[in-house]
């Protein structure tokens, strides 16, 4: 059984021969509560090499039909269609993966009626190429639907400083964020406003980007492969290669074989250093095990448990019960580690041991980066002192994370992580929809795309251990951002908050120089804006203060190398993913 990641799709099809090849996709758009055809609507659709796409798009004629004709210069075996549904919460756009092998493809789309946000008469955008880590050019845009052109230009620097150019420069005294508004007036008088975040600190991107490959060949073996690009985003090659699998064995080869001898989770590392002198870091995970799920996507969760002893050995009845033992048992190669106690005391070793003050239930958070700039974080509440929650003993955990078929779907691969200090005996997974297992790590597929409140039990001689979590399909990997109880026997459970940012837009997708972020809030509060690539790895990152209401950010993305990245909007524990193409 052969398995190839999403990114690993885009990138590889440009091995064919070159030749001009003609794909013709199309399908209907139709209104999701009535069935009446949706005319007048747009439809997007790539093929091709992700360095070299080939992109085309539709209107639907007043019947819903549409159709969209692709010039390939080499046949491919997928094309990538996708259309703005107003259906989706947490991002918009709907993706479809559509064979195309034979020249033709269909697919058809569902929307929903009601259009956000709402189109005004005019609208301004603009976007902030930095020139160094002060100074930026801006870029001011104004738009009509009846194509009147911006006449006056009006810039709020958000450090006392303005300009009436169309396109001016700008040199910040010091480091911070800015709040940048651009009013714009149109010929017809039809006045636009936009305002962004502006970072001063933003470093730069790699020289140098780096995947792992791989196809499985049987249960235990895999083939290897590493994708380099440079700071251009061309595919180059590497002088060295180091490779760790996880198990103790490693390679020099560029595109090794390797077998383990044990089914099981390992993590994979890679050490490059490209011809042109580049160093870089890249980790990736893979199940020896028959199933079908693949990893891609996620190179890093932050995961610990919580107990009463040292060197990973629980202990009870503890001889302080003000002292507990934190152990990581983080996804992925982590390099450092983050703890924040809960009670304004903090650490950097990868397996604390903290004494509190008093007994109460405190917030025990656990940051991770991984070697290759993975970053993740996780939240629990835990019981110091006697009973806090009425469950005295403490002797075994039940822990697991959820990861999500990286070539879509519903289908989560569901990794046990619990701890015992015997073997457990069985494992009880109550998948929240009338659905059960009692496999280790089973693989689930759900009929709907949801949230669903997963449980998992353990046994270890005479504990007994439950814990659940709210997992959302379309965001599996940000199940452990709400708080839950860790290190209490039944009953430890997650509830996931109501989220503050509603209605999160993302336009235009792909994108070549810019994409806009849209959403409403219920309240004005702080959020933080990150893009990640696909190991998860923080390339900005930059705080904004979100108004009660209709919000809109903007994101240059020009420097950013060709790809699928995720753009994520954090405010407390709430956390949502949407994901974006980089031309």
């Amino acid at each position: 059984m052969k398995k190839f990641a999403f990114f690993t799709i885009l990138l590889l099809l440009a091995a064919w021969a070159q030749a001009q090849n003609i794909a013709v996709v199309s399908g209907i758009v139709t209104y999701a509560d009535d069935g009446s055809p949706a005319p007048n609507h747009p439809v997007f659709c790539t093929a091709g090499d992700s360095l070299n796409p080939v992109y085309g798009e539709a209107i639907t004629a007043p019947d819903g039909t549409y159709s969209i004709e692709l010039d390939l210069p080499a046949p491919a075996p997928w094309a990538f269609v996708y259309t703005f549904t107003n259906c989706d919460p947490s991002g918009g756009f709907v993706f479809l993966v559509v064979d195309i092998a034979d020249g033709s493809g269909s697919a058809d789309f569902l929307l929903c009626n009601d259009s956000f946000p709402p189109s005004p008469d005019c609208f301004a955008d603009f976007y902030a190429e930095p020139i160094d880590s002060l100074t930026f050019q801006f870029s001011g845009y104004y738009y009509a639907w009846d194509s009147i052109q911006g006449v006056s230009w009006l810039w709020d620097f958000g450090d006392g400083n303005t300009s009436t150019e169309q396109n001016p420069t700008h040199t910040y005294a010091q480091d911070g964020f800015y709040i940048v508004t651009l009013t714009v007036t149109g010929a017809d008088g039809c006045v636009a406003t936009v305002s962004y975040a502006v970072e001063t600190t933003f470093n730069g991107f790699p020289d140098c980007i780096g995947y792992i490959m791989y196809s499985q060949i049987d249960t235990t073996t895999f083939d290897f492969s590493a994708l380099i690009y440079d700071g251009d985003g061309n595919l180059t090659l590497a002088s060295s290669y180091l490779w760790d699998f996880g198990d103790g064995n490693t390679s020099n080869d560029p595109s090794p074989t390797h077998t383990y001898a044990d089914e099981g989770v390992y993590t994979v590392q890679l050490h490059a250093t490209t011809l042109g002198g580049c160093e870089l870091h890249a980790c990736n995970v893979v199940f020896a095990f028959d199933c079908p799920i693949d990893t891609f996507w996620y190179g890093c969760q932050a995961m610990f448990y919580v107990g009463y002893g040292t060197d990973s050995i629980v202990v009870w009845p503890p001889q302080d019960p003000l002292t507990l033992s934190f152990f990581d048992i983080s996804w992925g190669a982590a390099q450092s580690w983050a703890w924040d106690f809960g009670d304004g005391n903090t650490s950097t070793v990868q397996n604390p041991t903290h004494t509190y003050a008093a007994e109460g239930v405190y917030t025990v958070t656990l940051s991770i980066i991984t070697i290759d700039g993975c970053e993740s974080e996780t939240s629990f509440e835990i019981c110091v002192g006697n009973d806090c929650w009425g469950v005295p003993d403490f002797e075994c955990q039940a822990l697991f994370i959820p990861l999500p078929d990286s070539l879509g779907g519903n289908g989560l691969q569901f990794i046990d992580l619990s701890v015992a200090p015997v073997a457990i005996q069985s494992w009880s997974w109550n998948f929240g929809d009338g659905n059960s297992s009692n496999e280790q790590n089973p693989y689930h597929i759900y009929d709907q795309p949801g949230i669903y409140t997963v449980t998992l039990t353990i046994e270890a001689d005479s504990c007994i251990s439950s814990i659940s979590f709210d997992v959302d399909t379309e965001n599996p990997w940000l199940f452990a951002n709400d708080p839950a109880r860790l290190g209490v026997a039944p009953g430890a459970v997650s509830v996931k908050e109501q989220l503050l940012l509603e209605e999160i837009k993302l336009f235009p997708n792909p994108a070549q120089d810019n994409i806009s972020l849209v959403f409403n809030s219920q309240k004005a509060l702080a959020y933080e804006l990150r893009i990640s690539d696909l190991t998860g790895k923080t390339l900005r990152r930059t705080q904004q203060q979100a108004n009660a209401g209709l919000n809109a950010i903007q994101l240059n993305v020009e420097p950013l190398l060709p790809g699928l990245y995720l753009a994520e909007i954090r405010s407390g524990e709430s956390v949502q993913t949407l994901k974006f193409v980089k031309q």
